[in-house]
C-alpha cells in the first residue's frame, strides 16, 4: 500500500464538484452537513463518517454551510503486514461508521 496523497480542505467548502482519482479516496468530514453524490448515489454526510472511494468513481461533496474534510488517496487498502494478494479490493463505495 502506498499513500500517494495527504490532504485537507484548504477553507470551509460548499461544494467540491464532481471529479474521480486514478487511485482509492478514504475520505473524513470534519465540519459540515450535507450531501455527498458518489456513483450518482445522494449519500448523506457529517463529522465522524468514513468514505472509502474506489479508483474512477464519480463522486462530489455540497453542504450550503460549508464543510471541512480530510482525505488520503493510495493505491490499494492493503494493511501493513497483509500479503497485497489479501488487500481489500472494493469496486462499490464504502460508508465506514460506528
Amino acid at each position: 500500500m502506498a499513500l500517494l496523497h495527504v490532504g485537507a480542505s484548504p477553507a470551509v467548502l460548499q461544494d467540491c464538484g464532481l471529479h474521480r482519482h486514478d487511485c482509492y479516496e478514504i475520505i473524513v468530514n470534519v465540519e459540515g452537513e450535507g450531501l455527498a453524490e458518489i456513483s450518482g448515489r445522494e449519500v448523506p454526510f457529517s463529522p465522524g463518517p468514513i468514505h472509502v472511494i474506489p479508483p474512477r468513481t464519480p463522486h462530489r461533496k455540497h453542504a450550503d454551510g460549508g464543510f471541512r474534510d480530510l482525505y488520503l488517496h493510495t493505491d490499494s487498502l492493503c494493511p501493513v503486514g497483509v500479503p497485497e494478494r489479501n488487500a481489500l479490493a472494493p469496486t462499490e463505495p464504502l460508508l465506514l461508521a460506528d
